[in-house]
């Protein structure tokens, strides 16, 4: 298992490199953020100038702010399709072994039974990107709300055989109300996100060491080569959930045997 980081934060820093010193100490692999400065081919420049300097894998998140690979406007669809296409070969030119994406929505108000499909459709193309450039494709699910694809194991199933891959964000899959665990689409689970919340709300709260509700699910994930990145807004909120979960994974509450964090 290898820990990684992904803060909202660095897309602003003014000084990139100072900024991820810290981070690149304690983590193997960054999730590049592709929105604002990150989605631009200066921003990206940024990244690239600072890579050299730190022995960090990479992954890299798509655009997801007025993104939707469930559009049900075709024109809408291609666009937002074509920009993430761009941002699997972005991915590619910077060395980043994967791509997470969003599934899209469905139609507010509507039961929209065809949205799976279109997502679907968005998926077999980004997919083909994806095997033309060598960066996988990670399908994530989604966090509770009627519009919101990917709300289950079995959903997330559903497009993770389309996309080839997929990404199980813990804290999303704490707001269903019912809970769930993968499932079904725990065959194609890469990668994992890890961020706090009460059950209530999308938060990306940093962990905190009296609620360790995440260590069964994330047993449930637990194979060679998983990633997981923790995924807050700052880059300290990182830092605090990584203590807090080698603490907590070093336990013997959390089991013995496990690997050691950032192996």
């Amino acid at each position: 298992m290898a820990w990684g980081f992904a803060a909202g934060e660095l897309v602003g820093a003014a000084h990139l490199a100072t900024a991820l010193e810290p981070l690149a100490r304690a983590f193997a692999v960054w999730e590049v953020t592709g929105e604002a400065a990150f989605a631009t081919p200066e921003g990206l420049a940024r990244v690239r100038e600072v890579l050299p300097s730190f022995a960090l894998r990479l992954t890299f998140h798509a655009a997801f702010r007025k993104v939707d690979l469930a559009a049900p406007d075709p024109a809408t669809r291609e666009r937002d399709v074509r920009l993430v296409a761009g941002q699997v070969a972005a991915a590619r030119s910077l060395g980043a072994e994967a791509i997470v994406v969003h599934p899209g929505k469905r139609i507010r108000g509507l039961a929209d039974p065809r949205a799976e499909e279109r997502c679907r459709a968005s998926l077999a193309a980004l997919a083909g990107a994806g095997r033309e450039h060598g960066v996988q494709v990670r399908v994530e699910n989604m966090p509770a709300g009627d519009e919101e694809l990917a709300r289950s194991g079995a959903a997330l199933a559903s497009l993770a055989e389309v996309a080839g891959a997929a990404c199980w964000d813990l804290g999303h899959a704490r707001t269903w109300p019912a809970g769930s665990v993968p499932g079904a689409a725990l065959r194609f689970v890469r990668e994992a996100h890890l961020h706090h919340n009460r059950g209530r709300g999308d938060d990306h709260f940093p962990l905190e060491a009296d609620d360790p509700w995440w260590v069964p699910a994330l047993d449930a994930l637990e194979r060679p080569g998983l990633v997981v990145v923790l995924e807050h807004r700052r880059a300290e909120e990182c830092l605090v959930s990584l203590r807090v979960a080698q603490a907590a994974l070093a336990s013997p509450r959390a089991g013995a045997g496990r690997s050691a964090p950032g192996a």
